[in-house]
């Protein structure tokens, strides 16, 4: 029976994993410029990059991680302190500096 249970397991962090890379649609952080080259780099390898929504703006790092997580989306940002959070909750987060892309 042990088995069993070990298959299933297996086969759900897989499929997590198969949903994880499939997540190629980016929530760009407030505080981030579209034109910033690190972003435009994101984007060549293929990920689309969706602007911040208006009705997000001012709101606490929770809620734009939430917002993120319900519409399958990665998340692009300057703060790391919102990275830090987000990176346990969804994947891929992307910790941009000034001329520095850290993943």
């Amino acid at each position: 029976m042990n088995i069993n249970n070990q298959s299933i397991n297996e086969d759900y962090v897989l499929s997590e994993i198969k949903n994880i890379n499939k997540c190629r649609i980016l929530l760009l952080d407030e505080n981030c410029s579209p034109n910033d080259v690190n972003v435009q780099r994101i984007k060549k390898w293929g990920y689309e990059i969706i602007k911040f929504p208006n009705h997000l703006r001012g709101r606490n790092d929770s809620t734009v991680i939430n917002y993120a997580k319900q519409k399958k989306m990665g998340l692009i940002t300057k703060d790391k302190k919102c990275a830090k959070i987000a990176k346990w909750k969804i994947q891929p987060v992307f910790l941009i500096r000034d001329f520095i892309l850290e993943l």
